[in-house]
């Protein structure tokens, strides 16, 4: 008997399972493939880790330094601000690159959606649609636009009330906030994947909710688990650094050789290079949550057509 061709088309009705487990078998078995579509780019994202994440890091250990020695209140508030311009450089940064990444990302979903397959690029650096990163980036945007909405929405709770209530309200009320913005955040996901992949009535994702959670739930979970397991050296040296830092704060000899900076750059790029494919991944359960989105939705509309 002739071995059957599992069906990765995108328009078909999936269960939540069969959404995830497509979704992940599909980035597997074209992950060569991928991967030549998206090495530089995963590249670029790399090296804007590795050097940000070198340089948090430096400015923890000031800061650190300040606090430890009991600065002046004045020293450390302008350690502070000369600090918020390079972290929020970097913020801007990683996000652009990040937002880069997805895109590259995307436009091999949107070749998928027109071709049903996903071919080798013709281009040694990769190739991305320019619509699709045009609203990547758009997307993008409006997506942190709402995670400072949400976070300033918790803090001005959190100062107006403080002193209204006690601690422990204060603290469930925070909490139940960020729950509500949490449940709301893969809503937000797939109307965004939906105005991505330029097709789709994006503003029905309401009621799909339900299949958002679950599946921004599990992709949480593979990231993290994958993250873990991927990224530990990168931990290790983390922490081994912070140690050193404390050492050194206390009296004792930094221990770290000359060439740390430079180790923690390149470890850090490292983790960055492999972190770029982890994220990647996320990308296709919610391609496949969209599809069947829309095929639900077509065959509501053809039903009510019927019903008329």
């Amino acid at each position: 008997m002739e071995k059957k061709t599992k069906d990765f088309s995108l328009f078909r009705l999936r269960s939540t399972g069969a959404i995830i487990s497509d979704g992940y078998q599909l980035y597997m078995d074209n992950f060569r493939k991928i991967f030549r579509t998206t090495w530089l780019m995963a590249v670029v994202y790399a090296l804007v880790i590795g050097v940000f994440s070198t340089l948090w890091l430096n400015i923890l250990a000031e800061m650190a330094l300040l606090f430890t020695v009991h600065a002046p209140m004045e020293s450390i508030k302008d350690s502070a601000i000369a600090h918020a311009l390079p972290l929020a450089g970097g913020f801007v940064v990683i996000t652009l690159a990040t937002l880069l990444l997805t895109a590259f990302g995307f436009s091999i979903l949107r070749q998928h959606r027109e071709e049903n397959s996903i071919s080798t690029p013709t281009r040694w650096f990769g190739q991305c649609h320019v619509k699709t990163a045009g609203r990547t980036l758009t997307a993008g945007l409006i997506i942190v636009i709402a995670l400072l909405f949400m976070f300033a929405f918790i803090d001005t709770t959190a100062i107006l009330l403080k002193g209204h209530l006690s601690k422990t309200a204060l603290g469930l009320l925070l909490v139940g906030e960020t729950g509500v913005f949490a449940l709301l955040l893969p809503m937000l996901f797939l109307t965004m994947t939906q105005y991505i992949m330029m097709k789709g009535n994006w503003h029905q994702a309401l009621r799909y909710w339900g299949s958002a959670i679950i599946i921004s739930l599990v992709v949480c979970i593979v990231i993290g688990l994958l993250s873990i397991v991927t990224e530990l050296p990168a931990a290790v040296l983390f922490f081994a650094n912070i140690t050193s830092m404390s050492g050194t704060l206390l009296g004792d000899p930094s221990g770290m050789p000359d060439y740390m900076s430079w180790l923690n750059i390149i470890v850090f790029t490292l983790a960055g290079f492999i972190q770029a494919y982890i994220y990647l991944s996320a990308l296709f359960p919610f391609y496949y949550l969209y599809g069947s989105v829309e095929t639900q939705e077509k065959e509501r509309a053809e039903m009510n057509k019927k019903l008329d």
